[in-house]
Order: structure tokens, then sequence, then C-alpha cells
């Protein structure tokens, strides 16, 4: 497949443009978060990531999504090694990371019988959750979040979910409410919540939302957001988890949501959920493991030997 981007070397910036030509690229494939466009888009928040093709591959210039900081990767199947190699080249020559990462699995595959040194990159493995069973708590190992999102119930009966209009600059400010309210109860607990970068991407999806099939899934109390969670519908039976943030002075509110979601995306058809990486933070990590992913999209470390 051809793309309408420049030829590598030479980078264009991303902007909007380039979301039919790059969720096109994606459909045929994995659906791998980070080249995921609504990602790409959102986390620009520097506006300083760049794509173009090499050898019908797709080939972006990433800021990682903590520090920043730009690296290489790409996606594609159309000569691999050349492909690495002379991204590679151009790293070295242009003084960035000589390590290209988010590389796919099927890719990685290609690249062992090469001048290449492939090495997991375990914390931006994409946790993979069946909407079914986490809809319907189907895993002996999962009674206790179906527990605690009854016990929500319980406690709480004026709560209700909404499907909201995610246009609404309303519903933004409600959303960035509850993001600060995530953030304050974190610092009483004396763990790090650093959000303004979060924030800035939250924002930009705000400013882009028409562009994207979203499903916004707001849980309300007594007429006040307490909670909710941004979903991505993809086009071959996955949805991919973008943001979610809740006020955990509500028991269960989490679990609540994560239940809420899955049975909105299994009536879309979704019955697989993507809900990224764990980026080595070691709360989140336990938090993903402790609903039981059935799979991962591994990605991996390329650099020359």
């Amino acid at each position: 497949m051809t793309l309408p981007l420049p030829i590598f070397p030479n980078f264009k910036s991303l902007d909007l443009t380039d979301k039919k030509a790059i969720v096109a690229f994606g459909s045929k494939r994995k659906p791998y978060s980070d080249f995921n466009f609504t990602n790409l888009w959102t986390w620009d928040t520097l506006s300083n990531r760049k794509v173009c093709q090499l050898n019908g591959n797709l080939v972006i210039l990433f800021t990682d999504y903590r520090s920043t900081e730009p690296f290489l990767s790409f996606l594609g199947e159309t000569e691999t090694i050349d492909t690495a190699l002379k991204i590679i080249d151009f790293a070295e020559t242009n003084k960035l990371p000589e390590k290209l990462k988010f590389i796919s699995e099927e890719i990685a595959d290609t690249l062992y019988d090469s001048p290449l040194f492939v090495e997991d990159d375990q914390e931006n493995f994409d946790y993979i959750f069946s909407t079914k069973q986490l809809a319907e708590s189907l895993e002996p190992k999962l009674k206790n979040k179906r527990r605690l999102a009854k016990s929500f119930s319980k406690n709480y009966p004026e709560a209700r979910v909404i499907i909201g209009d995610f246009s609404d600059p309303i519903v933004h400010d409600q959303i960035i409410e509850v993001m600060y309210c995530w953030r304050d109860k974190k610092k009483t607990l004396n763990k790090v919540s650093d959000i303004e970068h979060e924030e800035l991407a939250l924002k930009r999806l705000f400013e882009s939302c028409g562009n994207y099939n979203l499903i916004l899934t707001s849980l309300y109390f007594k007429d006040k957001m307490i909670g909710f969670s941004i979903d991505e519908i993809l086009n071959n039976s996955y949805a991919i988890s973008h943001f979610i943030k809740a006020d955990i002075n509500y028991r269960g509110v989490y679990e609540y949501i994560n239940e809420s979601v899955a049975e909105q995306l299994l009536l879309a058809g979704c019955e697989l959920w993507n809900w990224e990486q764990d980026l080595n933070i070691e709360g989140l990590r336990q938090l993903k493991q402790s609903y039981r992913p059935i799979n991962y999209l591994k990605k991996y470390v390329v650099s020359k030997k």
C-alpha cells in the first residue's frame, strides 16, 4: 500500500488530514495503540510528531507519553530489515535515539536473523480484554470486581450511567473536574499524579472529537459527574480505551464503570478491548493485570548489533 505521505527521510508534521490514510493503513493490522490515529493526534501535545513512508511502511517520529522525548518507529511488513536499518542510520545522523520502539511482534519476527538486536518491551505491551468476560464477570477471579460493582450500585442507588455527548463544552468541563478530583485524591495518598500532559491530551481530543468514533461513558451521582471513560470503536471487533478517571471516594466506582463500558462495547459489536500499556507504572500494571487480560499485543525495541 502506498501512503499519501512524503518519502523518507522527508517527514511532515502530523495533522488531521493524515487521519484517513493512517486509519486505512492500520485497519489491515492488529490495533496497536500507539499507531491508532486518535492516540497519535491526541498525545502530540507539543506538535512534534512527524510522519512519512519508507518501502510502503508508515514511519513515525514519536514523542514519549511521559517524558515527551523523541524516538522513531515504523509499522508495515515490506522490506523490514532494510527499513529498520535506514531509520536507525537516520537516527544516528540526526542525534535521535538509535533504538526503534513500539515495533510490533509481526515486524520483530522478521528481524531476528539480521544485523539487528530485538528485545521485548514489556512495559509497552497492550493489554487485551474480552468485553463479554468483563461485562459478565465470567472469569472466577473477577468475582471480586463483580462484587465491588454490585456494592457500588447498592450504596449509590441514585448513580446513573449516561452515554454522553462528547461535543458538549459543559461535559468537557465536568471531565476536567473529575481529573482534578482524581489528582487531589492522589496527593492526599502521597502519590505522584502529574496530569498536566494528560489534560492537554484530553483538550486536544475535545477539539477534534468529531473525527473519531468515540463512546463517552459518564457516571453521575446526584447530578455530579464522578467518573468517565472515553473509548473508541474500531472496525475489527476491537475497541480501544483512551481515558478513564473516577472519584475513588466512591468505593467500587472503577469496577462499576468498567462493567458498564464493557456492556456498551459488547452491544456495539466489540469483542476485544485494548487497554493500552502500563508504561511501567506499578499501580497501573497491577490494576490491569487484576482484570485478567486474555492476550497482549507485544512490542519490541530494535537496535543494531
